[in-house]
């Protein structure tokens, strides 16, 4: 009787260490999955702005390329300006988003007009 419950405890031990491996083996997996994800991500929104024509509406775009990662929005004179922010491409490998690793979309009066990070750098002045 022993004997069958030492016999029982080592192949259910053997079954749990296997199941160890396994999760660590997922955990690699999901960082590859995560990193292809970001990667498609990136070039979704690089395809995107390519299509985007000037005169398009802040709606239209959205329509197009989704929630952007960031929104801004400056009041300058009578003329309403807004940024959104894509992700296009990594600078840091660390997980954040930034502002440098994005492509800016130019808005006025709800309008694009421009993008690119001249155009930002012009209006921020």
């Amino acid at each position: 009787m022993k004997k069958q419950l030492i016999c029982a405890g080592v192949i259910s031990s053997m079954f749990l260490l296997n199941a160890c491996v396994v999760a660590v083996n997922d955990t690699q997996t999901s960082k590859k999955y995560k990193k292809a994800q970001k990667e498609d991500k990136e070039l979704k929104n690089r395809k995107a702005i390519s299509m985007l024509n000037t005169s398009m509406t802040v709606s239209d775009v959205q329509t197009i390329m989704g929630v952007a990662d960031f929104n801004e929005f400056y009041l300058s004179g009578t003329s309403k300006k807004q940024v959104l922010f894509y992700k296009t491409h990594t600078v840091k490998n660390n997980g954040v988003i930034t502002k440098n690793e994005c492509t800016p979309l130019i808005f006025n009066d709800g309008v694009l007009t421009s993008w690119g990070s001249e155009p930002y750098q012009a209006i921020t002045k």
